[in-house]
């Protein structure tokens, strides 16, 4: 990693004390599961447009655990244009119909890309650790209290970040991050552990080697039935459940 490329363990808490980020609140009686999902899915959006790998994350009840790990060195690689969209599209208010951001226009892209600075403020941003944490935080505190019907403050106070400087300090990272579930109860194991990284890479691997299995039988000339064929377009899906994690084992790998 260079000198300016840091791997952090970025969390977010909640300010209110009995309310919850996500699960089922006993005190309220309010169930707040589905909030997991957007949250992943907000966090998967954001990464399509930071210059930001994501090794490990888990969504608790009260906060969310991420590893992750800024790549100045693939900003630098983009363009002024590509730079002003990917930013646009972050901080855009503007949406389609099934929630995603509307595409920016041609006038908003040439106000960045003619402004040389500007390209590069941004540029730094989109790969900073901390502008992505208040962009996920925001959202998340914004959709959050307009369901609860409350305004105000939603985090306890600033995400808390801890540098990690070699292979043992990510990998110990990575374990705390995946068996957080489990020791909270919220699954008996680490594949039932769900909006979870590392469940995320379980089911992929499983998924593999299902769709391996139906190869295999199709070279050996076996023809599979409806349902076979049903069940194999569905473990092809899964194969790409963790395609937005970094690859452990990659030539980008920290390990």
């Amino acid at each position: 990693m260079g000198a300016d490329v840091d791997v952090g363990l970025g969390v977010g808490d909640r300010y209110w004390q009995r309310a919850f980020l996500c699960g089922f609140d006993s005190y309220s009686r309010k169930d707040y599961e589905h909030r997991r999902g957007w949250i992943v899915e907000r966090i998967r959006f954001l990464l399509e447009n930071f210059a930001i790998d994501m090794l490990a994350y888990a969504i608790m009840s009260h906060h969310m655990h991420q590893e992750v790990r800024n790549r100045p060195d693939l900003a630098r690689r983009w363009s002024a244009r590509e730079v002003a969209v990917r930013w646009l599209r972050v901080v855009s208010t503007h949406e389609r119909p099934d929630g995603s951001p509307r595409s920016p226009t041609e006038e908003d892209i040439e106000t960045i890309t003619h402004n040389p600075r500007r390209v590069e403020v941004l540029r730094r941003r989109l790969s900073s650790i901390s502008c992505y944490m208040a962009k996920l935080n925001e959202f998340i505190s914004r959709k959050a209290n307009k369901e609860d019907g409350v305004p105000g403050r939603f985090w306890e106070g600033r995400f808390k970040s801890t540098r990690l400087d070699d292979a043992a300090a990510i990998l110990a990272c990575m374990a705390y991050i995946d068996l957080n579930p489990v020791r909270a109860k919220m699954g008996e194991s680490l594949p039932e552990s769900e909006y979870t990284s590392a469940q995320d890479r379980y089911v992929a691997e499983l998924a593999k080697e299902r769709v391996a299995e139906y190869r295999r039988a199709r070279r050996a000339g076996e023809i599979l039935s409806e349902r076979q064929e049903a069940l194999l377009a569905a473990a092809r899906r899964r194969t790409k459940l963790a395609d937005w994690l970094l690859a452990l084992d990659g030539a980008d790998s920290p390990l």
